[in-house]
């Protein structure tokens, strides 16, 4: 398994491929973004977006910001998408592939079965009441 982040000018040529992992992942996860926002914010390069290349193919699109916190640099993951997720997700979970950029932290918010992933601790919780 191969993780990188995209180059900015080839944002338009992989939203394609990638537009329903985004759009799925923004409804089970229940975020504060849509897909459409994503593409947005990757295309503006307020956002990095980062692939999941296996078997010569991308498997999966994984759009994050880079954060400063008091501590070090954060990458944020915004959204998890793809395909084939048993083969490659345990090993993304282990955040091997953040550490070659510098970063120290990585913070994700999500459903509370994301507390499996080793290491991980809630240092915040967003609660929504509907109106």
């Amino acid at each position: 398994m191969i993780v990188g982040p995209l180059p900015l000018a080839d944002v338009d040529k992989v939203w394609p491929q990638i537009a329903v992992w985004m759009d799925e992942a923004c409804k089970r996860g229940r975020g504060s973004m849509t897909a459409w926002e994503i593409y947005q914010s990757c295309r503006n390069g307020s956002m990095l977006l980062f692939l999941v290349w296996l078997d010569d193919e991308i498997k999966a699109a994984i759009p994050c910001r880079v954060q400063t916190v008091p501590g070090g640099t954060s990458l944020y993951v915004v959204a998890i998408g793809g395909t084939e997720m048993k083969r490659w997700l345990p090993e993304l979970y282990e955040f091997e592939w953040p550490k070659a950029l510098g970063i120290k932290f990585v913070d994700f918010e999500g459903r509370k079965g994301l507390e499996r992933i080793k290491g991980a601790k809630v240092v915040r919780q967003v609660y929504r009441k509907e109106l």
